[in-house]
């Protein structure tokens, strides 16, 4: 979020324009278009979308002030898992919706 506040800042714009800001991807335990069936069956997906990348397009942030995620969540997520202790390695903390599991 830093980031793109420091490139909006920066940026050689006059008024005003909305951007989305998003990681790449989703700390989602299933793949985004699979979720995306489930739970919004009939809303279109694009033909491209990586297993777990961001249902949230990053696209005119990237064009207007050249920001490209840093952050990836699914590392968060590992980490925390890794935290958790050996177990938690094979059997993911979280469940399919990205909630991280009590332990």
């Amino acid at each position: 979020m830093a980031q793109a506040c420091r490139l909006a800042l920066e940026a050689p714009l006059g008024g005003a324009e909305h951007c989305i800001i998003a990681a790449a991807d989703t700390v989602m335990a299933g793949p985004s278009r699979e979720l995306m069936a489930e739970c919004f069956p009939s809303v279109p997906l694009a033909a491209a979308l990586g297993k777990f990348e961001t249902l949230q397009s990053n696209a005119k942030a990237q064009r207007l002030l050249g920001y490209v995620p840093r952050i990836h969540r699914r590392l968060f997520v590992a980490r925390a898992a890794y935290q958790r202790g050996p177990q938690a390695l094979i059997v993911p903390p979280w469940d399919k919706w990205g909630q991280l599991r009590p332990h």
